[in-house]
């Protein structure tokens, strides 16, 4: 969620323009005309971001070197992605899921780096149950998204309540992508005790080949047009 609100926030300053808080609230300062645009490019991203870019203006949410450093390596990463995709020729169901999932890997790499059960994750892949426990977190991502998306589809964007939950529903789907990523990490890093050791470009495959065998049975699938 952080790295979504960064995003927005350096985008905002891109095209001149400012985000504030104003009274607990969120404002926007710059060019009538900017501001307007920016607001109907991204009027159905700002409501859920709101909390994590009011934290970002706080300092409560501060990007050490650390994240700063993971931040980049994501970018990078969805930027190698993109390029081998074009040559990938996926279906377009099984591209949809896999971008969508990788976004909430990624972000939830950058907000929370390896996390205090690092050392467990490690010890469980080291001892057999990496499968085991990458197609539990895949699966229960499949369930979060899918959730997430059905509140979504009402689209009740001035019900603070609805957005709330929409928000609480994004960082469960989130995390559930980023305990899939950190399996991938422990699997390549199998000794790596910090981020100053890892090497975190992982082999995202299996995922594929996961999504590939089990996307019918958990309703991924659509038909695409001849």
């Amino acid at each position: 969620m952080v790295r979504k609100a960064l995003e927005v926030v350096r985008e905002a300053e891109a095209r001149g323009l400012r985000f504030v808080e104003q009274d607990g609230r969120l404002g926007l300062e710059g060019p009538e005309e900017v501001r307007a645009a920016f607001r109907q490019e991204y009027g159905e991203v700002i409501p859920v971001l709101k909390g994590a870019i009011l934290a970002l203006l706080r300092g409560e949410a501060r990007l050490d070197e650390a994240m700063e450093a993971r931040l980049e390596f994501a970018l990078a990463y969805e930027a190698k992605l993109e390029t081998e995709a074009e040559e990938d020729g996926a279906p377009a169901w099984l591209a949809y899921v896999m971008w969508c999932l990788l976004a909430d890997a990624l972000n939830g790499f950058v907000l929370r780096g390896l996390g205090d059960d690092w050392p467990k994750v490690q010890a469980a892949v080291a001892s057999g149950k990496g499968r085991e426990l990458r197609e539990r977190a895949l699966e229960r991502w499949v369930e979060a998204y899918k959730a997430m998306e059905a509140h979504r589809f009402r689209m009740r964007w001035e019900d603070e309540a609805w957005r709330e939950e929409l928000r609480r529903m994004g960082q469960e789907a989130e995390l559930w992508a980023w305990r899939a990523w950190l399996v991938e990490l422990a699997k390549k890093n199998p000794e790596a005790e910090g981020q100053d050791e890892l090497d975190p470009w992982v082999d995202l495959r299996p995922w594929a080949v996961w999504f590939a065998r089990n996307g019918k049975r958990l309703g991924l699938v659509w038909k695409e047009a001849v």
